[in-house]
């Protein structure tokens, strides 16, 4: 793939590279800490000099994980981009990644990394192409075409199915003994072998015969997965709203990709007089059940809006009222991975809130209720329970947040109608997305069901 920049931008980013030469600082370097001995520390493995391929790249981190300065040593001492000089560079990189050509093929990160290293040459004194024509050319080597699977936890398909622009399929044993056995072709120590059987047997527990969701790509390798991540935690986000656990207060769903479900567990020991009488470990979620998606479910959900939906995630452009859909179901997604009633009550009066409020100049309460209940096609008796449930969900969550109320059976029934009444009311939505209703036609519509009964 051959990547480019408008020559302007080109030439913006290339003078702003050679001031970043100016910038470069040398640091003392930091003294190193002597490790206290522990003997109650476990050692996994050791690290030495032996271990070590290549040359040495240093870099710091800031609190939040980010790369916050790079280094390089030159004569035995260290030089790099520190603090300030270091955002400049981190701009730069920003900036191509918005502007290079094709669209979101290449992560910041890898852009920074090759920039930075572009400065480190131009340092030394060694003769480079200009930073921008390095950069691309260098970041070229690293796009490949792939698909990217990212096992789904505590969901199982019957068939395939795709949703948007990701596959959804079973990771079967076939596939599972065809990666171990290419894994094992490459190793002749016995003893090693052994060891990738272990490390195979635990993963077979973990992801054989779960869903996985697959995605072509076609990046550089670290950005493919984020890409790969965003459109499965879109998807996964719309598929949530068909889980059960929508509509019982108490019932999380746990589908979410690998490693990000949130499922709590409990681990511990019983100890008497210095003896393991006991050790317990397991899940905490006792009504916690895995998501079997049979074939018969996924025509009913495709026939009630996942087929709408689906598209919608396919579509470069959308209407008005489409992207607020899309974005309180995201919202709406939230609230049945939340373990909190509260949380839970949260995401789900924000994401209604997204969709049926005109202006932040109108009463809430009112507007919602009344706007959901006109989603529902029964009596106007019936659509003033639903705006009554409404009114005693909004004490419930006020009376929890506020004041730290639990709650008691008669609660949770009131909260069980109000679940299911919004579900209802979002899923009515799906039809006038696919009619291509605008925000301005959506609350025109409704203020003619209002008026006409």
């Amino acid at each position: 793939m051959k990547l480019q920049l408008h020559p302007n931008a080109s030439e913006n980013y290339d003078m702003r590279a050679d001031k970043l030469i100016q910038q470069v600082r040398f640091r003392d370097q930091p003294k190193r800490t002597v490790a206290i001995e522990n003997p109650n520390i476990h050692v996994s493995g050791h690290f030495d000099n032996t271990n070590i391929i290549g040359e040495l790249k240093p870099h710091w981190r800031d609190l939040n994980g980010h790369i916050a300065a790079r280094g390089f040593y030159l004569r035995g001492k260290l030089f790099g981009l520190f603090d300030e000089s270091y955002k400049d560079l981190v701009k730069i990189a920003e900036e191509m990644q918005k502007k290079t050509t094709p669209r979101n093929v290449l992560g910041t990160g890898l852009l920074s990394e090759k920039i930075f290293e572009w400065v480190k040459q131009r340092f030394k004194g060694i003769t480079m192409p200009t930073m921008t024509e390095y950069v691309l050319s260098e970041c070229e080597k690293h796009i490949v075409e792939a698909e990217i699977w990212i096992p789904i936890s505590n969901l199982h398909l019957e068939r395939p199915f795709k949703l948007g622009s990701v596959t959804f399929k079973v990771i079967t044993k076939d596939f599972m003994d065809d990666y171990e056995e290419s894994v094992k072709s490459r190793i002749i120590d016995p003893t090693v072998i052994k060891d990738v059987e272990a490390r195979f047997e635990r993963k077979r527990a973990e992801i054989q015969n779960r869903a996985v969701a697959i995605l072509w790509t076609e990046a550089e390798k670290g950005h493919a997965y984020d890409i790969a991540l965003e459109q499965t935690e879109r998807a996964m986000s719309i598929l949530r709203f068909f889980s059960p656990t929508n509509l019982v207060p108490t019932q999380i769903c746990y589908s979410a990709p690998l490693e990000k479900q949130h499922l709590d567990g409990d681990v511990y020991m019983v100890v008497k007089d210095g003896k393991v009488l006991q050790e317990v470990s397991g899940t905490s979620d006792r009504s916690f059940r895995p998501w079997v998606l049979r074939s018969n479910d996924l025509i009913e959900y495709m026939k009630t809006g996942l087929e709408t939906l689906s598209k919608l995630l396919l579509r470069e452009k959308l209407t008005d009222f489409q992207e607020k859909l899309l974005e309180s179901l995201f919202i709406y997604s939230k609230a049945s991975l939340a373990k909190n009633v509260s949380d839970r009550l949260v995401y789900t009066l924000v994401a209604l809130e997204t969709i049926f409020v005109k202006d932040r100049q109108e009463p809430l309460q009112d507007n919602i209720s009344l706007r959901m209940a006109q989603m529902h096609p029964v009596s106007i008796k019936e659509r003033r329970e639903i705006v009554a449930n409404f009114r005693k969900t909004y004490a419930i969550r006020s009376r929890i947040i506020h004041h730290g109320k639990n709650l008691d059976l008669s609660d949770l029934e009131i909260l069980g109608t109000f679940m299911l009444n919004t579900w209802i009311s979002i899923q009515a939505l799906f039809q006038l997305a696919e009619l291509e209703f605008t925000n301005s036609k959506f609350f025109e519509w409704l203020d003619d069901r209002r008026i006409g009964g």
